[in-house]
């Protein structure tokens, strides 16, 4: 998710003149939950604890169920703004993920919203 101020009028001169767009870098990611700790054996015979967490140490934030479907809530207190949510989903086996959807939420006042799939 992705959020910038509130847009500000400018001149139709200044606006002609904008070529592209890009999402700002400052985000904050939603991750899938990952499992949790299980016991394995090890190669020698042993039991090992497995604690599995993405490179920032997290575990996820929202579970996925058998089906593939997902919900979240999204914390919009960055203040009023534009928020960008940006879904990316990857088909199980699959290397790259896609863009599933891209909505900008308009945030005159802080609030939380849901997002789910079906």
């Amino acid at each position: 998710m992705h959020h910038v101020p509130l847009p500000q009028a400018i001149s139709p001169l200044a606006a002609n003149s904008i070529e592209n767009y890009s999402l700002p870098e400052k985000r904050r990611e939603y991750l899938p939950r990952l499992r949790q700790p299980y016991l394995r054996r090890n190669g020698s015979g042993g039991v090992e604890e497995v604690r599995e967490q993405y490179s920032n140490g997290r575990r996820g934030d929202f579970p996925i169920a058998e089906d593939g479907s997902f919900s979240f809530d999204l914390s919009l207190g960055d203040g009023p703004g534009v928020y960008t949510v940006v879904v990316w989903v990857r088909k199980q086996g699959e290397e790259e993920p896609i863009a599933a959807s891209n909505v900008s939420i308009r945030v005159e006042e802080p609030a939380q919203v849901s997002y789910s799939s079906r």
